[in-house]
Order: structure tokens, then C-alpha cells, then sequence
């Protein structure tokens, strides 16, 4: 008896399966996550992926979930990328559900990360993994 494709693709999907997005040749791919390391905090989660490819530019890709929506926290991510030394542009997600996040750059020497907890009604009082960020890739 075949299994059509939708009932397959249910299955992997309730099992957690996840396909990894193709690599273009000459990249190397290296995946990341917050949990367990000292950027990480309860109440959020994110992971991702690093892509160096042949050109020199890096894609990254995360997705960032708030694991209890129901705390009056949000869960945010913030990205700190690096062209050298300890300055650099950052991207900082928030969010109450699961908000994915994908971008390209060129010039980079590493992507440092760190997941917080801000409360609903103080916009800027928040609580971050040991106050430390992560390297998340280097070159």
C-alpha cells in the first residue's frame, strides 16, 4: 500500500523532522542554537543557521520562539554582527509566537547572538542570558 505524500509530509512534520535548506556548492553550513549556552534564557528560544558561501558573503538565517506566550514576556533575539573588534550593526527580533529572520552580508568576521525576555508592559526593562552574547560563527 503506498503512503500518499501529504500524509508523509504530516508525519515528518509532527515528528519534528526538518529538511536542511540546500547548501550551494562551495559553501560551508554550520547550525547554531542559544540553548544551553550562556546566551540562553528561559522563556525563548533561538536557532538557526550559518552559510559562508564560495563569494565570501555569509547568509544567515534564525528563528526565534517565545516557549511560554502566556508569561506577559516576549521572547527577543539580538544579533550582533561583526566586521572586526566589537562594534557592528545589530538586528534585534521580537516577538510572542515565532518570527523567522533571514539576511545576507559580505564583509563579516563574526555574528555574535543572545536571547531575553522583555515584560509586555516595559518595553525596555529586559532580562538576557547571563548578559553575555554568544559567537555564533567566526571566520
Amino acid at each position: 500500500m503506498r503512503t500518499p505524500r501529504r500524509r508523509l509530509l504530516a508525519l515528518a512534520t509532527m515528528a519534528g523532522v526538518v529538511a536542511a535548506p540546500a547548501v550551494p556548492a562551495g559553501a560551508q553550513a554550520a547550525g547554531w542554537d542559544l540553548n544551553g549556552t550562556s546566551a540562553g534564557v528561559v522563556g525563548a528560544h533561538a536557532h538557526g543557521t550559518v552559510v559562508k558561501k564560495a563569494g565570501g558573503n555569509v547568509l544567515i538565517t534564525a528563528t526565534l520562539k517565545d516557549t511560554d506566550p502566556d508569561d506577559g514576556q516576549y521572547a527577543v533575539l539580538k544579533l550582533i554582527f561583526l566586521p572586526g573588534g566589537r562594534s557592528g550593526a545589530q538586528k534585534v527580533i521580537t516577538t510572542s509566537t515565532t518570527e523567522a529572520y533571514s539576511k545576507e552580508f559580505g564583509g563579516l568576521n563574526s555574528i555574535r547572538a543572545i536571547e531575553c525576555v522583555r515584560k509586555v508592559d516595559f518595553a525596555t526593562v529586559e532580562h538576557c542570558g547571563a548578559n553575555q552574547d554568544f559567537t555564533i560563527w567566526s571566520s
